[in-house]
């Protein structure tokens, strides 16, 4: 009788204890899906935005085409309605490796109705994630009284004394920095970067001397070391 009343509840604990185990093993592998921004492989002047609130915004050099919310369920990229679009819910299929983020249309995108703008962004499309680029303000560690702003959605602004001196767009390629275009006129020009945590560095990529803009981006640019402000 003793060793029946052992048993009893040693049978609970484990079936407790495979339970729970049951349960996290549903938590665990509920979704892996990334947020942050990604870029389109075939077409780097498009991407997304993925925000860790449910949110999200399609961005295309720079400027932001379209915002949405979305929610995951296990490897379900789920698009809510839109109400503003007249557009349904609708579902994708989605992997992440670390890297690349693919998305493919559950059911068939002509039964979607709005497949004519989100269907070329989301129908068998891959996205890189971008690089380690920060954004923020940074402080020029030779002269405080310069400041760059870099945005999220691909916009800085170089700031002198609390004056906008230029503003452009930019995007990132690795450890690339790309400057698309500025309101002074200047071609695109590419930069290395690299970012510490806390300190952003730009080198020229080819000649300054073969920069049109090489006397003025140059100074911002040109072996230039930044600390990111604490404000």
């Amino acid at each position: 009788m003793k060793k029946d009343k052992l048993f009893l509840p040693l049978s609970v604990l484990v079936l407790l204890s495979l339970l729970l185990a049951a349960c996290g093993s549903t938590s665990s592998g509920e979704a892996n899906f990334p947020t942050g921004t990604f870029i389109n492989s075939a077409d780097p002047a498009y991407g997304h935005v993925f925000n860790e609130d449910g949110t999200f915004r399609a961005i295309w050099k720079g400027s932001t085409l379209a915002t949405g919310n979305y929610r995951v369920k296990g490897d379900t990229f789920i698009m809510e309605a839109d109400d503003y679009l007249n557009c349904p819910e609708w579902s994708f299929k989605y992997t992440w490796d670390g890297s690349s983020l693919t998305f493919n249309y559950i059911g068939d995108r002509a039964d979607d109705p709005c497949s004519d703008h989100r269907g070329p962004a989301f129908d068998n499309v891959t996205y890189t994630k971008e690089a380690n680029f920060p954004t923020g303000t940074f402080i020029s560690s030779e002269d405080p009284n310069f400041v760059q702003v870099f945005k999220e959605d691909g916009t800085f602004k170089a700031i002198w004394k609390g004056n906008t001196l230029a503003t452009g767009t930019y995007r990132i390629d690795g450890d690339t920095f790309i400057t698309e275009s500025t309101d002074s006129g200047c071609p695109p020009w590419s930069f290395k970067y690299t970012w510490d945590g806390t300190i952003l560095t730009f080198n020229y990529i080819g000649d300054r001397a073969d920069d049109p803009c090489g006397g003025t981006r140059g100074n911002a640019f040109d072996n230039e070391t930044y600390t990111l402000s604490e404000e």
